[in-house]
């Protein structure tokens, strides 16, 4: 679960910089 989690937050961030 944690690690979706991250992945999840990873795919944000990258949305975020665009």
């Amino acid at each position: 679960m944690r690690g979706k989690s991250s992945t999840r937050h990873s795919l944000c961030q990258a949305i975020n910089s665009v």
